[in-house]
């Protein structure tokens, strides 16, 4: 692909079956069909609302360039587009990678699940697909061959130091016939030391695996993890899980973490000696004798410390209350305020983002704010699908996130297939809305930033108290009294919506089709 201004040329060679009688090729913002936007031996600008087949788009403003198909089925094909569209049905070409998605047919219909495939895909920086590429290639070869082949790896130019310890946290399980089962797990780390940890994959072994959440323990709840008589699994509904602060993601569709060579995750520091797993499998059709061998991550890491520990801040709405029947409900917007940030010692480099809900989310944003302007977005996905969980680029125009910065969430959601009230709660027929963000350099003391339903307060710390949780649900006179004594203390703060106040966003796009 190249630019010239807001104008992409693309252009694609292929070696198709002869008798093919279609490619199409789409951008999304998951790796999922639904949002999908398609240009497929007519060039046809189509998007897809859903898993049907895509329509054309209302607004025609794709340009062909040229078109030609050998009959060995070799395809050459080069069209135009913006890069940042005003039309809806199409997806902006970020400066993050973004997934294509590519299918083909020998008749114009459902491909199959055979002839279709997807790819990360950095258009607009190459050098940070190549690197992403050979440090991938580095990680391989030290999983097969240990530390040795680490530095053979790094002397080959890959990016990778010696000395790398690969370490596989993994867990098998029988999955019920229920619908929602959580399954925790906690594993001792390393803790002789400090570590950074330089990348991590997730390792997927069932089908029905829905996502899974790392969190790590402090050191209370270390503590209280090694008193135990086991170390699981256990069901996650009848075991209060002692560790909450978000540390890595396990999901199907999600890519590999890798840190940035300034930084690293931290592990065997006194907060992170020991982790939880948990995993949540989803089995809507009951399914009986259903196992997984064990799920979970794969970790490489080191003990040569890099400049910075990453950290990660947890943004969340966690009070939502969907009538039946509503096709677009917004949740109230929660608020990480500027006296949080305020709280930081220095400006932030954000570096990846983790979006969650559940079944009826549609579209989820978080906006920033700096002095009494909105700026552009730090992360959205406009067409979310529950099926498929994957980490969320942050823009790169909106890593850097100031002292005394504000940050609002939101998420939309459709509850027109429900005949009931839909709560938040952690199985699959209740509701979420989360946003994981990771950053260095790390801030002591910084784990959550978020406000409850429509209360003018934010949660701001590490941590939140049992009954500070209780009070900011409730409305009686004694919540009040304990919520009085919270701001008291600076666990809660002010946070009023900003976007009540500021100057509004105006995104530049291009109205008009490429001529």
């Amino acid at each position: 692909m190249l630019t010239q201004g807001d104008v992409a040329t693309f252009a694609v060679q292929a070696q198709l079956p002869p008798k093919t009688a279609y490619l199409g090729l789409g951008l999304s913002e998951l790796g999922s069909m639904k949002g999908a936007a398609a240009p497929g031996w007519q060039l046809v600008d189509a998007y897809a609302p859903g898993f049907v087949q895509p329509v054309p788009d209302s607004q025609q403003d794709t340009k062909l360039l040229g078109l030609s198909k050998a009959s060995n089925g070799t395809l050459l094909a080069a069209w135009q587009r913006h890069v940042a569209p005003c039309d809806m049905q199409d997806l902006p070409l970020p400066s993050t990678p973004i997934y294509v998605l590519w299918a083909y047919g020998s008749s114009w219909g459902y491909h199959g699940t055979a002839n279709r495939g997807s790819r990360l895909v950095s258009f607009r920086d190459q050098r940070l697909q190549q690197q992403q590429e050979q440090q991938k290639a580095a990680m391989q070869v030290t999983a097969a061959g240990g530390p040795a082949a680490a530095a053979a790896a790094a002397g080959s130019g890959a990016g990778l130091p010696a000395g790398v310890q690969v370490l596989e946290l993994t867990y098998p399980v029988d999955i019920p016939d229920t619908t929602t089962t959580y399954f925790v797990h906690y594993f001792k780390l390393p803790s002789n030391k400090k570590y950074h940890i330089l990348r991590y994959e997730p390792i997927t072994q069932s089908p029905l695996l829905h996502h899974g959440v790392a969190y790590s323990c402090d050191a209370k709840a270390a503590a209280a993890v090694k008193a135990l008589k086991s170390m699981g699994p256990f069901n996650r509904f009848k075991h209060d899980m002692e560790c909450e602060q978000f540390f890595m993601l396990v999901a199907p569709n999600a890519t590999a973490y890798n840190a940035p060579e300034a930084a690293g995750l931290p592990m065997g520091t006194p907060d992170s000696q020991v982790l939880s797993l948990e995993l949540h499998y989803n089995n809507p059709e009951g399914l009986q004798g259903q196992k997984d061998r064990g799920s979970g991550l794969r970790v490489y890491y080191t003990d040569k410390l890099r400049q910075h520990d990453i950290g990660l801040i947890t943004l969340q709405q966690p009070v939502l209350n969907i009538p039946p029947g509503m096709p677009a409900l917004k949740s109230n917007v929660s608020v990480c305020p500027g006296a949080c940030t305020a709280k930081f010692k220095k400006p932030l480099t954000l570096l990846d983002g983790f979006f969650h809900m559940h079944s009826l989310g549609t579209s989820i944003i978080t906006r920033r704010f700096r002095n009494g302007t909105e700026l552009s977005p730090l992360a959205q996905l406009r067409m979310f699908d529950y099926a498929f969980q994957a980490n969320t680029p942050i823009n790169p125009e909106a890593r850097t996130l100031l002292p005394g910065d504000m940050l609002t969430l939101q998420c939309t959601f459709d509850s027109t297939s429900r005949r009931n009230l839909t709560r938040s709660g952690p199985a699959t027929a209740d509701e979420m809305c989360f946003h994981w963000l990771s950053y260095y350099p790390a801030q002591e003391g910084m784990g959550l930033c978020f406000s409850f339903g429509d209360r003018p307060f934010a949660v701001c710390g590490a941590s939140m108290p049992k009954e500070l949780s209780g009070a900011l649900r409730n409305r009686s006179a004694d919540s009040a009294t304990q919520m009085a004594k919270f701001v008291r203390n600076g666990v809660l703060l002010p946070a009023a919506n900003p976007g009540e106040s500021s100057k509004p966003y105006q995104r530049v796009c291009s109205s008009k089709p490429v001529v």
